[in-house]
């Protein structure tokens, strides 16, 4: 793929993901920023704090800032980690699966509505070649991961 392509790609993917994060709904319960900590969270299942820093590419103590909230406010609950006592394992609430669906629900919603003209061969190709750079992408961070 030519390097001008790539650019242009990877221009084209920062706009989009700039535009989602500015998608805050004002009936979503959680604040934009706690909300892909509380996201990850859900993806990861029971996790530590610090394995959820590096997977969001975050430092710890932004991490632990939203942690505090989401705990504080029911979304996120905190275990022991029966590998360390000494450390904690975060886990979502069915508060916070609630909150994420709701968040899901509406983002889905103000999506389907930018993508309406859309043909659905158009929307079909978008997620599909959607996922398989994701999937890609992962595989390519693992194998990164591995040789390290």
């Amino acid at each position: 793929m030519p390097t001008d392509q790539l650019h242009e790609l990877y221009a084209g993917l920062f706009r989009v993901v700039v535009q989602i994060k500015r998608w805050s709904h004002p009936q979503e319960e959680v604040d934009p920023p706690c909300l892909g900590v509380l996201f990850c969270a859900s993806r990861l299942g029971e996790v530590r704090m610090s394995e959820l820093a590096q997977e969001m590419l975050l430092d710890l103590s932004t991490v632990s800032r939203h942690v505090r909230t989401l705990v504080q406010e029911g979304y996120l609950e905190r275990t022991e980690d029966p590998d360390d006592r000494r450390a904690c394992r975060l886990r979502v609430t069915d508060r916070g699966r609630q909150a994420l669906q709701r968040a899901r629900e509406l983002r889905a919603a103000a999506l389907g509505e930018v993508l309406a003209s859309w043909p659905a061969k158009d929307r079909d190709d978008l997620t599909r070649l959607l996922n398989r750079l994701a999937d890609d992408l992962e595989s390519k961070a693992r194998e990164r991961a591995a040789t390290r």
